[in-house]
């Protein structure tokens, strides 16, 4: 899902954000070529988890995540609970006084 957080990040000029599937071949491709340089998991419960490896069939796959300073992936985190403490206003909180 394109969130508010990655609107933000590209319209920063930081990061092209681009919304796509991509499959596991992708994945191993781009980690193989080191072009995968970080990634992360957005929800209700975690709001945003950093991830380092990805166990799929026989392959353990490393991400580095933590190496790169999961710079998006905090960003995303700061811009998401920014909304939903009310720190900054957004169509998707309503601020209850």
């Amino acid at each position: 899902m394109y969130t508010p957080a990655l609107s933000k990040v590209e319209t920063e000029g930081s990061h092209k954000v681009v919304e796509r599937t991509i499959t596991m071949d992708d994945v191993r491709k781009a980690v193989k070529e080191n072009r995968l340089k970080e990634m992360f998991g957005a929800g209700t419960a975690c709001v945003v988890c950093p991830v380092d490896k990805i166990a799929f069939l026989d392959e353990h796959l490393k991400i580095p995540t933590m190496e790169s300073g999961a710079e998006v992936a905090q960003r995303c985190l700061k811009e998401l609970t920014d909304i939903q403490y009310g720190h900054v206003e957004h169509e998707w909180a309503v601020v209850i006084d």
